[in-house]
C-alpha cells in the first residue's frame, strides 16, 4: 500500500474489536473511524487475555469478576461474523492481566504469567501454559524467570519474547527474556525503565516502540525504543499528543492507533511519528460507557511479530480459468481515478504457473493472506478425475501440493469453519448410481492432513455447503438419474455423524448460487437459480432459528425478486453493499445484482464495470471453473 502521506481519511480498513464486563463488544472500523456496539454472551470478565488469528476468529481467556473475587480458568472461541461464544478446555490455572498470544509457527495458544489469587506480589504468576488444538489440551511449559503481570509479549524470529511488566508493590520490570529450546532465556539487553500497560509499534528497521505506561515515577509521557539486532535500548521523545496508561493499541503499515487509556474518552491514529489526537466526549454511542469501564476491556490483536508489520487486508475476487488464474483487488470497482489501463497494472495479478490445466467442477477457496487452495476437478475429457489439493501462494507466482483427498471427487460442496476446510459429495467414475457420492472429508490447513469424516445420509452431488456456529450444512443436489434433492443434513461434530434438519428447501434442486448470514442461533441464506428439470430464476430466501423447534419453522421461506434469466451453475461475488450473480449462456455474459440490505435488484456501474472486466479477461466457461471472494 506503499506510505501514507496524509493521516486524515487514509486509513485501510480493518475492524478491531474491544470486550467489555459483562456482555459489551465495541468495534472500532479504521477506515470510516466509527464505532459500533453489540451485546454479547454474559461471560465476558474484566482484564481477560484476547488475541485475534484471523479476520472472525478471536481466542479469549481467564478474566476476573466485576467484585475482583473470582478469577477464571475459562477459554473461549469467538467468532465474529455470528456473535457466538464457544467453550474451549479450561487452562490450568487460573489467571487475567496475563499476556494470551498465539505462535502461528507452531499453531498454539500460550497463556502466559498475569495474576491468579492473592495479595500484592503472591498473586502475581511466573507460570506458562500451552494449548495445542491436536491435543485439545493445554500444557504447563517451563516457568518465566521473574513473575509478570500486565507485561508485554511478542514474536522475533519464530521464538516468544517478554519484558515489562507488574512485578510488586512499585516495581516494574526491566528485564527481558526469551523462549528458547524449552526453556526461558534472560537477555543480556534490558529495558531502559520498567514499564507496564504501554502499546507497542515498530519501524522498519526492526526497532520496537513502548509508548507511555506507567512505571515507578507514574504515567510515561515518552517511549523507549529497542533494537534486538544491536541488543540495545534507548529513550526519545514521546510520539503521544497525551501521556497514557492502560490504553491500547494497534498497528497497520506505518499508521497507528491508540484507544482510551488515561481517564479519557479519546484515540490518537496517523503515522507513528505523528499521531493526532482525536476526542471522542460527544460520542452517544462511547458515553453509554463509563471511563473507567474501557480501561478494563480486553482489545482483541494479532500477535505482535517483530519484523511482520501487520498489512491491510485486500479483498481479491479469484477468477480461475483452464489455463490462467487471475486475482483482482476489489479497489478495482472504486477508484475512479485512473484509467482502465492503470488500473489493471496496479490492481489485477495473473498467472499462468500451473503446469496442467485447472480441472473442471473443482473446488476453490481464497484465504486471509491472499493464497488460494484449489481441490480436486475433472478434466476436459471428462475421463480424469483428480484428488489433488494444491495452494497458489500469496507472492502469487509459487505453487505448493498439498496432501490429497482421500476421495477422488468433483461437483462437490466445500467450506471453510476455522482451520478445516469441509468438502462432502461430489461425483466419481461411473454412472448416477455409482459415481455420485456419499463420503465427506476435511482439511486441517494447520497440519496438512485430510481426515475421512461420517457419510451423508442421501448422495448427491452439485449441492451447497453452508457454516453456522462451527458446524456445516448440506443443502439439495442431484440425487439419481434425473432426480434432484431437497433435504439438508447438519454435520454433528460431537457425534460425528451427518443428521437430517428435517426442515427441506422450497424445491428440489441442484447447481445454485447463494449466499447467507449467520448470527447467533439465525441463519438465513438465500439461493439464486439452479436446475430442476431446466434451469431457474428463483430467488428464495430460507430463515431459522436453531433456538425454536425444527417443526415449528417448515415453510418459513420467501420469495424475493426473481433473476432476469434462468440459470444454473451460476457464480456470486460481493462488491460493497452489492451481490453480483453471473451467468453465461454462449459467449453472453449476463450479470444481475441485489442490494444486500433490501435484497432488491439494482441497477449499478459496478455491473457494467464487472461485465466489461471479464469480456477483457477473456473469461469463458462460467459455469464450470470458478469466479469467487
Amino acid at each position: 500500500m506503499g506510505i501514507y502521506q496524509s493521516t486524515q481519511n487514509q486509513f485501510p480498513e480493518r475492524w478491531c474489536y474491544f470486550f467489555g464486563f459483562p456482555n459489551i463488544l465495541l468495534s472500532y472500523n479504521t477506515g470510516k473511524d466509527e464505532f459500533k456496539m453489540v451485546e454479547t454472551a454474559k461471560i465476558v470478565l474484566k482484564n481477560m487475555g484476547c488475541v485475534q488469528v484471523n479476520e472472525c476468529t478471536v481466542y479469549l481467556s481467564g478474566g476476573i469478576s466485576e467484585n475482583y473475587q473470582e478469577v477464571s480458568k475459562n477459554v473461549y472461541r469467538y467468532n465474529v461474523d455470528e456473535n457466538i461464544f464457544r467453550n474451549l478446555p479450561q487452562m490450568n490455572i487460573a489467571r487475567y492481566t496475563h499476556q494470551l498470544m498465539y505462535n502461528k509457527y507452531d499453531s498454539k495458544l500460550y497463556a502466559l504469567g498475569g495474576r491468579s489469587y492473592g495479595q500484592g506480589s503472591e498473586g502475581i504468576l511466573n507460570s506458562c501454559e500451552c494449548y495445542d488444538f491436536q491435543k485439545g489440551k493445554w500444557e504447563m511449559i517451563a516457568p518465566m524467570n521473574f513473575k509478570r503481570a500486565t507485561f508485554f509479549s511478542i514474536l522475533y524470529e519464530q521464538k516468544i519474547y517478554v519484558f515489562g511488566g507488574y512485578t510488586d508493590v512499585r516495581k516494574r520490570s526491566k528485564k527481558i527474556e526469551k523462549l528458547e529450546n524449552q526453556k526461558w532465556v534472560l537477555l543480556n539487553v534490558k529495558l531502559q525503565y520498567g514499564v507496564e500497560q504501554g502499546v507497542l509499534y515498530q519501524n522498519q528497521q526492526k526497532e520496537l516502540f513502548i509508548l507511555g505506561g506507567q512505571s515507578v515515577d507514574g504515567i510515561i509521557d515518552k517511549h523507549q525504543v529497542i533494537d534486538f539486532n544491536k541488543q540495545i535500548s534507548y529513550i526519545s521523545k514521546t510520539y503521544n499528543q497525551k501521556p497514557r496508561v492502560l490504553q491500547k493499541g494497534t498497528q497497520i503499515d506505518n499508521l497507528s492507533i491508540q484507544f482510551f487509556g488515561s481517564e479519557t474518552l479519546s484515540i490518537e491514529r496517523g503515522e507513528i511519528s505523528n499521531l493526532e489526537l482525536k476526542i471522542y466526549k460527544g460520542n452517544s454511542l462511547l458515553n453509554q460507557i463509563q471511563n473507567e469501564s474501557l480501561k478494563e476491556f480486553s482489545m482483541a490483536d494479532y500477535t505482535f511479530e517483530l519484523g511482520i508489520i501487520l498489512k491491510p487486508i485486500i479483498s481479491y475476487i479469484m477468477i480461475i480459468q483452464e489455463d490462467v488464474i487471475h486475482r483482482i483487488n476489489k479497489v478495482y470497482f472504486k477508484d475512479q481515478n485512473q484509467s482502465k489501463q492503470q488500473k489493471f497494472k496496479e490492481y489485477i495479478q495473473s498467472t499462468t504457473i500451473l503446469s496442467n490445466k485447472i480441472y473442471l467442477y473443482s473446488g476453490a477457496l481464497l484465504l486471509q493472506d491472499g493464497s488460494v487452495i484449489i481441490m480436486g476437478g475433472v478434466n476436459n475429457q471428462m475421463n480424469q478425475i483428480s484428488n489433488e489439493t494444491i495452494k497458489i501462494e500469496p507472492n502469487f507466482n509459487q505453487v505448493s501440493k498439498l496432501a490429497k483427498m482421500n476421495q477422488a471427487r468433483y461437483a462437490f460442496s466445500y467450506t471453510l469453519v476455522d482451520n478445516y476446510i469441509y468438502v462432502a459429495g461430489g461425483r466419481y467414475y461411473g454412472d448416477d448410481d455409482q459415481g455420485i457420492l456419499d463420503s465427506s472429508e476435511r482439511y486441517n490447513i494447520n497440519t496438512n492432513q485430510w481426515e475421512i469424516l461420517a457419510k451423508l445420509n442421501e448422495k448427491r452431488c452439485s449441492c451447497f455447503m453452508i457454516k453456522h456456529n462451527g458446524r456445516v450444512l448440506v443443502a439439495g443436489g442431484f440425487n439419481t438419474f434425473k432426480t434432484r434433492i431437497n433435504t439438508i443434513e447438519i454435520y454433528n461434530p460431537e457425534l460425528k455423524c451427518w443428521e437430517m434438519l428435517g426442515i427441506t428447501l422450497h424445491n428440489s434442486i441442484e447447481a445454485c448460487t447463494f449466499t447467507y448470514r449467520s448470527i447467533q442461533s439465525k441463519l438465513d441464506f438465500i439461493t439464486f437459480g439452479g436446475r430442476q428439470s431446466t434451469d431457474l430464476d428463483s430467488v428464495i430466501k430460507y430463515s431459522i432459528d436453531f433456538d425454536q423447534p425444527i417443526d415449528h419453522q417448515i415453510g418459513n421461506f420467501q420469495q424475493l425478486q426473481s433473476l432476469k434469466f434462468k440459470g444454473s451453475l451460476l457464480q456470486s461475488i460481493r462488491i460493497d453493499d452489492y451481490i453480483l450473480i453471473i451467468h453465461q449462456n454462449g459467449q453472453q455474459i449476463n450479470i444481475n445484482s441485489y442490494q444486500l440490505n433490501t435484497l432488491q435488484q439494482i441497477e449499478s456501474e459496478i455491473n457494467q464495470e464487472l461485465m466489461g472486466l471479464l469480456q477483457e479477461l477473456k473469461v469463458c466457461n462460467i459455469g464450470k471453473l470458478l469466479i469467487f471472494d
